[in-house]
Order: structure tokens, then C-alpha cells, then sequence
């Protein structure tokens, strides 16, 4: 388990990655034990889009929505609610002492990337897909060799677009994907004047 693999198909930013965070205290706030390749990946990552459509959280982000502990008990308060909503059909607990499902994912299609955690490890990677109908796809590869089978099309599966990856697979800092957006929101602003 390690992303050296991952390094051949995703290009690393230029300023890439992020302060390393304190493990041991994140590991102790949800109750599990994290895949080192996830430690990996976001110290040379850091938090971004890969390929403009799937964010891995990061810990210590300054958007909660983003960030592995606060955002991600925001996504585990949603999945809650629709397997309240929808037992049947959305079948893993939420995590709680060790075991259930714990997200490090989102899509652009506002699906979202757990792990299955059994006694405090990571057993498998789900995608749940948002809906009444609570589909979801499992793997029980490691989690950079899944990004790595995802994004070089050795695993492909209905719960993600035919168009992801594309061609040129890239990988986008959050921080200039937002400075990005801000510089279009600016030259709108100019063609309104």
C-alpha cells in the first residue's frame, strides 16, 4: 500500500501537499485506524480535485466541507439521515466504536467515498450514490490502489461517469481551484461594467 503507483497516473502539484497533520490525535477523534497510503496521499497531495470531479478530505482544511473531521461527520450525519429515511436500501451503520462507515470522498455528482471500518480498521471503500434508491459499489482494494484502479480504468463501475478519468488525468489544489474561480467570478464582473 503505497502511492507510488498512483504518482505514475496523477501528476503531483507543484505546490504540492500539506502540513502533516498530528495522526495520532485525528485517529483518536474518529476511532479508527487510518490507511497509511491515505497519510501518503495527502502529504504529497494535499487537498484537491482530482480530475475536476473527486475530492479526497483532507484533516485541518479551513472549509468544514472539506475537512475529514468536520465534514466528514456532516457526511455521516447525511448518510444517517437517508438510512433512516430508506433502511432497505442504505445498508452500513455509521461509524460508531470502530465499526461502520466513515467518509474520505466526494464527487462533483454530490456522491460521496467511505471507508468500511470492522474493529477500528479499514476493511473496504464504498460509493454510495445520493438518491432514494441507496446504490452503492464496493472494493476491497487498498485506497490508493483504488484511486489507481479508478483512474486508469482497471475498475469501472456504474456509480461513476463514463467520462471520469479523462484523457489527461490532473490533479488541482483546492486552494487554486477557489483562486481559479475567483478569477472567473471577477471577469464576469467585468463584462456586466
Amino acid at each position: 500500500m503505497s502511492i507510488e503507483k498512483l504518482m505514475t497516473i496523477l501528476p503531483v502539484p507543484e505546490n504540492n501537499g500539506m502540513d502533516i497533520p498530528d495522526w495520532d490525535e485525528i485517529e483518536k477523534a474518529i476511532q479508527f485506524e487510518l490507511p497509511e497510503d491515505y497519510k501518503q496521499f495527502i502529504a504529497v497531495y494535499g487537498l484537491g480535485w482530482i480530475d475536476d470531479f473527486m475530492l479526497v478530505l483532507a484533516p485541518g482544511v479551513d472549509s468544514n466541507c472539506y475537512d475529514l473531521l468536520e465534514g466528514g461527520k456532516s457526511h455521516l450525519l447525511e448518510y444517517i439521515g437517508r438510512r433512516l429515511s430508506h433502511p432497505d436500501f442504505y445498508l452500513h451503520n455509521a461509524l460508531e466504536n470502530g465499526d461502520g462507515i466513515y467518509p474520505w470522498g466526494i464527487t462533483d455528482n454530490v456522491d460521496t467515498l467511505y471507508w468500511q471500518v470492522v474493529d477500528g480498521k479499514v476493511e473496504s471503500i464504498l460509493i454510495y450514490n445520493k438518491g432514494p434508491a441507496g446504490e452503492f459499489f464496493e472494493s476491497k482494494l487498498a485506497f490508493s490502489d483504488f484511486l489507481y484502479a479508478i483512474l486508469s480504468k482497471e475498475v469501472v463501475t456504474d456509480h461513476l461517469p463514463e467520462d471520469f478519468p479523462s484523457e489527461e488525468i490532473s490533479f488541482v489544489e483546492q486552494w487554486r481551484y477557489d483562486q481559479d474561480a475567483g478569477e472567473e467570478r471577477f471577469v464576469f464582473l467585468d463584462d456586466i461594467k
